[in-house]
């Protein structure tokens, strides 16, 4: 079971995993190819780094392009719920690696 798994367990009424924004989709584009820009061959992991900014690049894109985002504003409430419940569940979860 991964993280994420460990994450929707603790989720009474899972529903599924939400849909992005549609203007967050876009400026989500945005910003990962300025970083992708930024990124200079001297940085620690610069090859690991460039391949996860590409790949997430084109997944963004392609959820773009086939329509899966939302503008749904009972859709933007539960992906704006899930990803601050997540974002919580992995900063305990860090916290508590941390420690151990």
């Amino acid at each position: 079971m991964s993280l994420l798994d460990d994450y929707h367990a603790t989720l009474p009424n899972f529903t599924g995993v939400p849909k992005m924004p549609k203007e967050y989709a876009e400026g989500r584009v945005a910003d990962l190819q300025s970083e992708l820009q930024n990124l200079s061959e001297t940085d620690e992991n610069y090859e690991a780094r460039q391949t996860t900014l590409n790949r997430e690049i084109a997944e963004v894109q392609q959820d773009l392009e086939n329509g899966n985002v939302t503008e749904d504003a009972q859709e933007i409430a539960y992906f704006e719920e899930y990803n601050a419940g997540l974002t919580a569940f992995v900063n305990a979860w860090t916290q508590q690696q941390n420690q151990n």
